[in-house]
Parts: structure tokens; C-alpha cells; sequence
């Protein structure tokens, strides 16, 4: 047997010798050189050095000119951040509208131009930046932004301009079958915030007929229900003869309880507990509105 000393001797040169054989055969990986030349990197440089000493002005400036010579999304952005920084909505617009060109596909060039512009009250030149904003992203994730549009223009005062706006940006997502009912929804929302229930209560009918099981339009229904609109509460409870979602349900009960319709938002109660016996808020419902109709045991 090899005394001690030898055998750890031995390993440790066994261990190097396969070490230096690996490295031989194995390829050195290529340097992953960046794309910063010298005058980039000192407009960089030099910008951000502006910034740190509360020139934005200077280092947009700066900053603009590096993105534009290094078409890098991240500059765009900087630029974009400092002219916000500053207060300085056109300029800031300037690096969106440069970024968006150099970058067509580019949802988050587009949601800048967009924010921007509303930003600066320009209302009427919003459609074309939310379309191309709406068409860079996959189908999957359209009618989820377009349900979002309302929240953009929710402090503008202009809120007959935005309808049209809108209904201009999304005629594409009107002819198409995944976005339709979707599109007419957000439509109907914003016409509802322009005072035109009418005109609300038609887009969410048109929503419904484009999909009868999207939500969207029955969310709109229930907002516009009332004894002036029976019309709208149709088009919920059609909804609901189907398959619906629970949150659905409960959400047109609700308003049937703050309508003080008790008997109908129970009945509603009961068949949410039987199709979806899991979903604790509607068995609290009803177990409240049991109480409340001297129905103690059934509430317990």
C-alpha cells in the first residue's frame, strides 16, 4: 500500500494531467465583443456624466445621438427618461417617435409615442401609435391590452375625441374574430365614459353577437343595467344561461344586491354554489342572504 503522502501526490497529478488534457481538446469559446466603439462609448460617457450633474438637457442630447448611431432600445429608453426627468414631453416624444421608426416591431417604442402624446393632450394623433402599438403583439395578448385601453384616457377630458380615436385604431381588431368582442367592449367603455349609454349598450349587444361566450361585453352589460336599459340585463342573463364563468355570476349578482333584488341574487347564489361548490364568496352570499330571510339553519 503507498504511503499516504504518495497517493495524494499521485491524485493531484492524475487530476492536472486530465485537466490540461480537457482544456487542449476543448475549442476556446468566441469573445463576446460588444458594440461599443470610442466616440459611442464617450457620448455615453459624457451624457451620463450630464445627468449626474442635473444637466438633462446636455445628456439627452447626448444620449439621443448614441441611440440613434448604436440603434440600441436601451439608449432610446435612457433618452426617453431623461427628457421626462426635465419635463420636456416633445423631446421626449422625439427619442419615442426615433425609436418606434428604427424599431417597427417594437410594442414598447410604440406604448412610449402613445403615453407621450396623451400626455401632452394630443388626442387626435393617438390612433396610429395604439394601432401599431395593438399589431406588434401576438393574439394572445391583444385583447387583453386592448381590454386595457379605457385606463389610458381615463383622465383626458376629451372623452367624445377618444371615442373616435379608438374606434379608429381598432377597426382592425372590430373585423377580427379572436379581438372583436373585446374591441367592442372597450369601445362601448369608452362611450359610456363620453355620456352615450345608448351607444354603449349597442357596442356591448355587438360584442356579444360577434362572441356569445366572451366576457368582456357582458362586464360592460352589467355597468349599463338599470329599469331604463332592460336591454343590457338581457344580454347578461343570456350570458348566463350557458356555461359562465363563476366571477360572472357573481358579478351580476352584486349588482342585483345593490339593486335590493334579494330574492333573484339568492337564486343566482344557489346556482353558483351548485355549479362551482369551491367558490367561497358565493356560499357567504348566501348564507347571509338565507339569515336575512329568517332562514337560520340553511344560513349555518
Amino acid at each position: 500500500m503507498l504511503p499516504i503522502k504518495q497517493f495524494l501526490t499521485l491524485t493531484l497529478l492524475a487530476a492536472l494531467f486530465s485537466s490540461s488534457a480537457f482544456a487542449a481538446d476543448t475549442k476556446a469559446p468566441e469573445p463576446n465583443n460588444s458594440r461599443l466603439d470610442a466616440p459611442l462609448f464617450f457620448e455615453f460617457l459624457v451624457g451620463e456624466l450630464n445627468a449626474k450633474a442635473g444637466n438633462n438637457a446636455g445628456a439627452f442630447a447626448y444620449m439621443l445621438n448614441a441611440a440613434r448611431r448604436s440603434q440600441s432600445p436601451q439608449l432610446y429608453e435612457r433618452a426617453i427618461d431623461l427628457a421626462l426627468q426635465d419635463r420636456e414631453g416633445q423631446a421626449a416624444l422625439e427619442a419615442a417617435q426615433s425609436w418606434s421608426k428604427a424599431f417597427p416591431n417594437s410594442q414598447e417604442a410604440h406604448r412610449y409615442v402613445f403615453q407621450i402624446l396623451i400626455g401632452l393632450n394630443r388626442i387626435a394623433d393617438t390612433s396610429d401609435p395604439l394601432k401599431r402599438m395593438l399589431a406588434s403583439l401576438p393574439v394572445t395578448d391583444r385583447v387583453a391590452a386592448i381590454s386595457q385601453v379605457p385606463r389610458y384616457f381615463v383622465r383626458s377630458s376629451e372623452k367624445k375625441l377618444v371615442v373616435k380615436v379608438v374606434e379608429q385604431a381598432l377597426a382592425p381588431d372590430l373585423a377580427a374574430r379572436a379581438t372583436s368582442a373585446a374591441a367592442w367592449a372597450t369601445i362601448g367603455v369608452l362611450r359610456l365614459a363620453a355620456s352615450d349609454p345608448a351607444g354603449a349598450l349597442e357596442a356591448a349587444q355587438s360584442g356579444a353577437q360577434a362572441d356569445p361566450r366572451a366576457q368582456e361585453p357582458v362586464v360592460l352589460a352589467i355597468a349599463l343595467m338599470n329599469p331604463k336599459t332592460p336591454e343590457a340585463e338581457a344580454l347578461v342573463r343570456k350570458y348566463l344561461l350557458g356555461k359562465p364563468a363563476p366571477e360572472m355570476r357573481m358579478a351580476y349578482t352584486r349588482t342585483l344586491l345593490i339593486t335590493q333584488r334579494y330574492p333573484e341574487a339568492s337564486a343566482q347564489m344557489i346556482l353558483l354554489t351548485q355549479e362551482k361548490p369551491d367558490f367561497p364568496e358565493a356560499w357567504l352570499i348566501r348564507g347571509s342572504l338565507e339569515f336575512e330571510a329568517k332562514a337560520p339553519a340553511q344560513a349555518e
